[in-house]
């Protein structure tokens, strides 16, 4: 319902988890869901619903050069990947 993503901590403030052990849970969990593809998480530490992510499904070709390319997964069309 949130509509963007969350970190572990702000979901506890939302969900009133105050105990340690339930926190430990809902991370757990969090980890669970993002193994299983259902989320996706940051650098920064924050959770997404990857259904309402603008995402684009593909694989990584990297170059020993330092770029590479997106080959996307519906035959669109390859993306660049600078060095950067």
């Amino acid at each position: 319902k949130r509509g963007e993503p969350i970190s572990h901590i702000d979901l506890c403030a939302e969900l009133l988890l105050v105990d340690e052990v339930a926190q430990d849970a809902l991370l757990r969990r969090l980890g669970a869901m993002t193994r299983d593809g259902q989320l996706i998480s940051n650098r920064r530490g924050v959770f997404g619903l990857v259904n309402k992510m603008d995402l684009i499904k593909g694989r990584v070709v990297g170059n020993k050069e330092g770029y590479g390319f997106v080959t996307v997964a519906d035959g669109s069309g390859d993306l660049y990947l600078g060095p950067q």
